[in-house]
């Protein structure tokens, strides 16, 4: 699935911006507001430039929508486990880095900036 196929999945008509403060009090709630395991475990650095890119996609573009929020919320209560239990072997950062660097690459060229 390329970049821009994510990005009509989180855009489509029905992922209005509705109950955004309801759902970031929440994310905070749950302490789901930080942390993106898997990027964390395939680059090796929770504060490396690849990991700011998605970090600054997930809070100036996922949480702005229902579908966003919801895959926040899913990604945060599977992403520790996966790394948990497979988060130091080469499979699964092989793995995820081939999925994380296509992705990572079309954000930087929508403009999502690789530092604070």
């Amino acid at each position: 699935m390329s970049y821009d196929e994510y990005d009509d999945v989180f855009t489509s008509e029905d992922a209005e911006y509705e109950d955004y403060e309801e759902d970031e009090e929440e994310l905070r709630r749950n302490g789901e507001e930080e942390g993106c395991y898997i990027a964390t475990s395939v680059y090796g650095s929770y504060d490396c430039p690849q990991v700011w890119v998605l970090r600054h996609f997930r809070d100036d573009y996922l949480k702005r929508y229902k579908t966003g929020r919801a895959f926040i919320h899913a990604y945060y209560f599977i992403s520790p486990k996966l790394v948990k239990l497979w988060g130091k072997t080469s499979w699964f950062n092989k793995t995820f880095k081939g999925v994380l660097d296509p992705m990572v690459n079309g954000l930087k060229r929508k403009g999502y900036r690789d530092s604070k």
